[in-house]
């Protein structure tokens, strides 16, 4: 089992490939970093029009795919180089190793943790939103023109 990271580096050249502000928003959409059961991850914002936040994708509602929140004003570099960041490496390594799909009670097939993963998802949150929040970003003021 091993991790696929080739499509946040797509975002490699991207100024702020997270950023998008709808215009009866009075905040930009909340961007995620992803990883899907097969080990992909990625990086992407949320599509939904909702200004409560409240619509959660069927994937990440079922526990198919799991999101951790970014600042969606990194720039394409910055979330290209997550990847080289051996402590989010080793996180999503566990995490992904801890991530099976069974059937509920329902006979739907739902994504489940062991406890070890469950932790490191936690950690993986913390992580992201210490090491990984800009105070001040190259993507940012670039974005802003763009919307």
């Amino acid at each position: 089992m091993s991790l696929n990271f080739d499509k946040l580096y797509e975002l490699q050249d991207k100024k702020a490939p997270l950023y998008f502000k709808y215009k009866e928003c009075v905040q930009c959409q909340p961007a995620y970093l992803m990883m899907d059961e097969s080990g992909t991850v990625w990086a992407d914002r949320d599509i939904t029009v909702d200004v409560n936040r409240s619509a959660v994708p069927g994937a990440i509602a079922a526990g198919h795919t799991l999101r951790w929140e970014l600042s969606s004003h990194l720039s394409g570099r910055d979330i290209a180089a997550l990847p080289k960041d051996q402590k989010i490496v080793e996180l999503l390594t566990g995490i992904h190793e801890g991530h099976t799909l069974v059937f509920n009670e329902q006979n739907k097939q739902v994504g489940q943790l062991t406890k070890e993963a469950k932790k490191a998802v936690v950690e993986l949150g913390r992580y992201l939103d210490i090491v990984h929040t800009p105070l001040c970003t190259h993507g940012a003021e670039a974005s802003s023109r763009a919307s």
